[in-house]
């Protein structure tokens, strides 16, 4: 009952105003009116007055130091709390607007009198007398119809919103909601618009002209119509003066201050690659209402000063190959951007995107995509899925040493033979990149080489049902045919930097992110990057690759990095796919992975011989040198891992017996304890020579 007493009291008052507005008002009219004022009252009961507040506003994007680095979605507003604004403004807009606000409960009885009795006059909708309170609700709960019922919902609204919150919350809401022009919303986006400066700072000129901006923010745009708009702001210092709401000399002296506006809309928006990642990572870990809502403070994991550093060697790379006299492909210098209005097209000219993870963290550091965002927003780092090819040899070779096999293991470096393996295809024989062929080698020198025909066989060995099984927990999917173990399969370049860092974690993986951290408006936490690092791979066998992934910088196929400059402890891994279509180099020092690819968007050859250490290395070789002298140490990849000195068969892969060496097959190798065969060779004990055997040349061990 007190509720409905208190929405009919607008409508008795309204009743009691007497003269020329009651005459005019029916029985009847008096009858609808009552009828609509019961309607609406009943769905004001139903609104939810928590809504107030809730502003769409633009979100904050960090960089990993902590600096702005883009505003992005939402409305050009940021919310500020009526302790942020200045006094005199929230004087100014009180005057402009609704002289009797702290007096009133939401509707202004004599102002809708007023307002009534005028458009009654004239026919038509002219006056409205809302308050601020009923802006408010007007603007908060879409409220937008000039209609009679409308003005009636929008007044029983602002009642309760009058009854259920303070007024400091409403004029707050007030001054954050209201548009002033040039796109901004709410005061403290106006003013950094208008003057440069926040809505705490504003002075008494500056107030009321914003003041006055509200009723006719386009007509009074100060700087296309700076005369009205400065009479408008004249207007209001007279008000204010006349309402008690300024000094006559505040007045005075306000009232002879230029303008002093400009029009600054610009904010930081640097669009890119490593941005449009964020936007599409944002997407899944905070729901969609609240990134359209806005006010978000989202904390990424970049490093601007890195990144300017790996964009810079990617084109400084790619853009040398482009003036060799031999080179065949169209030049990024004869772009032609597509028509206007129409989608952009893939690029003609060589590309090539480049990745860095932290070890530690999996926080991403570096996220280039392309050679020239404007040209071409294709995100090749986060979306291109292309053949990795030798750069997937590592995880067999490290699944193969978790399950027995050791560096010197033997392994027939001969061509693959028709039905050697039941899950081969007798017609698909793989070749070695040099066409060369030999016996039983050791297994380490089939990963430093990258050994085609070593490599299918380890990982025979291991088999292709647990390769796919085990590399699933490190975030690769692979087909279910054994061209998988010679990279014949598609992923991105993310993808696979992040499953590498399980080598220099020693068999943990950590998971690769853009965002460490996303706060709503009131620095509640939303999301937060997981810190979880589960053992995908033996710790050992995650050690001893990389044991031989040093081997490859130094002696294998990466070792030209030197030549590149490379001074730095580091490991890594070369890959190509057939035809030259993609280079790749896939490498960590202590503290970061990077991964880069090189290739065009339409899958063709890039070159002759465009091996990926021919390509992709001088990329990552710069790139991680540079970080390194940075803020990114690159010590000793392994310092804790105990090993044992041992002599071993490389038949069986247990401790050598006497036979052995008779066999040729006795060698010494360096291996961590956790993977030293505890029982020794059986196979050979009763070994009688009849010729001499050539001793197994020891597997290449990285320097610790």
């Amino acid at each position: 009952m007190a509720r409905i007493q208190a929405i009919l009291s607008p409508l008795v008052a309204l009743l009691k105003l007497g003269g020329k507005a009651g005459a005019v008002l029916s029985l009847a009219g008096v009858t609808a009116l009552g009828v609509l004022w019961l309607r609406y009252g009943q769905e004001v009961e139903l609104v939810d007055v928590g809504e107030i507040g809730t502003l769409r506003q633009r979100s904050v994007v960090y960089d990993g130091d902590g600096r702005v680095e883009a505003y992005i979605d939402g409305e050009s507003r940021f919310v500020v709390p009526l302790s942020g604004v200045a006094p005199v403004f929230l004087r100014a807009v009180v005057a402009q607007e609704d002289a009797r606000f702290w007096e009133h409960a939401g509707v202004d009885v004599q102002g809708i009198g007023r307002a009534a009795w005028m458009n009654l006059r004239s026919g038509a909708v002219k006056q409205g007398g809302s308050t601020l309170t009923q802006q408010v609700a007007r603007n908060a709960y879409g409220l937008s119809e000039r209609t009679l019922g409308r003005k009636l919902h929008e007044a029983l609204l602002a009642r309760r919103l009058e009854q259920e919150l303070p007024k400091t919350a409403i004029l707050e809401d007030y001054v954050n909601r209201v548009y002033f022009g040039a796109g901004a919303y709410g005061v403290e986006r106006a003013a950094r618009v208008f003057f440069g400066r926040s809505a705490r700072e504003l002075r008494l000129s500056q107030a009321a002209l914003l003041a006055a901006l509200i009723r006719s923010p386009n007509r009074l745009n100060p700087t296309r119509n700076p005369q009205e708009a400065l009479a408008a702001r004249d207007a209001l210092i007279f008000r204010m003066v006349l309402l008690g709401a300024a000094t006559p000399a505040e007045g005075a002296r306000a009232l002879r201050e230029p303008l002093g506006t400009r029009e600054d809309r610009a904010l930081p928006y640097p669009e890119g690659y490593g941005l449009d990642a964020v936007r599409r990572e944002l997407a899944l870990v905070v729901p969609p209402e609240k990134i359209a809502l806005g006010g978000l403070r989202i904390y990424t994991t970049l490093d601007p000063t890195l990144q300017a550093v790996a964009e810079k060697a990617l084109e400084n790379q790619l853009a040398g190959l482009e003036r060799q006299r031999w080179w065949k492909h169209p030049r990024r210098s004869a772009y032609e951007p597509a028509p206007e209005g129409k989608p952009q097209r893939p690029t003609r000219y060589v590309q090539g995107a480049l990745v860095v993870v932290e070890n530690g963290t999996g926080a991403i550091r570096v996220l280039v995509g392309g050679r020239d965002y404007m040209q071409s927003r294709y995100d090749r780092a986060s979306l291109a899925r292309r053949q990795p090819g030798s750069t997937f040899k590592p995880f067999i070779y490290a699944l193969a040493f978790e399950g027995g096999m050791l560096p010197g293991s033997l392994v027939d470096d001969s061509r693959i033979a028709p039905g050697e393996f039941p899950d081969i295809p007798k017609n698909w024989s793989p070749a070695n990149s040099d066409g060369a062929y030999g016996g039983f080698r050791p297994a380490a020198l089939g990963l430093v080489k990258s050994r085609n025909t070593m490599s299918v066989r380890v990982g025979e060995y291991v088999g292709l049902p647990k390769v796919r099984e085990r590399v699933a927990r490190m975030g690769l999917e692979l087909p279910p045919y054994p061209a998988a173990f010679l990279g014949g399969f598609e992923t991105t370049l993310r993808a696979l930097t992040a499953a590498y860092t399980v080598f220099p974690n020693g068999g943990r993986r950590v998971s690769a992110h853009l965002i460490a951290r996303v706060e709503d408006a009131y620095g509640r936490v939303l999301y937060r990057a997981p810190t979880t690092s589960p053992l995908v791979l033996g710790s050992p066998a995650a050690v001893m690759t990389s044991q031989l992934l040093e081997q490859v910088l130094k002696v294998g196929t990466g070792s030209r990095a030197q030549r590149y400059g490379l001074r730095k402890a580091a490991a890594g891994k070369t890959g190509t796919s057939n035809d030259f279509r993609d280079a790749w180099f896939i490498g960590y020092t202590r503290s970061l992975t990077c991964g880069v690819w090189v290739g065009l968007d339409k899958p063709q050859p890039i070159m002759a011989r465009g091996f990926g250490g021919t390509l992709a290395l001088p990329i990552w070789v710069e790139v991680v040198q540079m970080a390194s002298e940075q803020r990114y140490p690159a010590g000793p990849l392994f310092e804790e891992v105990p090993y044992v000195r041992v002599a071993l068969c490389a038949g069986s892969n247990l401790l050598a017996a006497p036979g052995c060496q008779h066999a040729g097959l006795r060698y010494l190798s360096e291996v961590p304890v956790a993977l030293c065969p505890q029982r020794r060779c059986t196979l050979h004990e009763r070994y009688i020579p009849v010729l001499t055997a050539t001793p197994v040349e020891p597997p290449p061990v990285g320097e610790r």
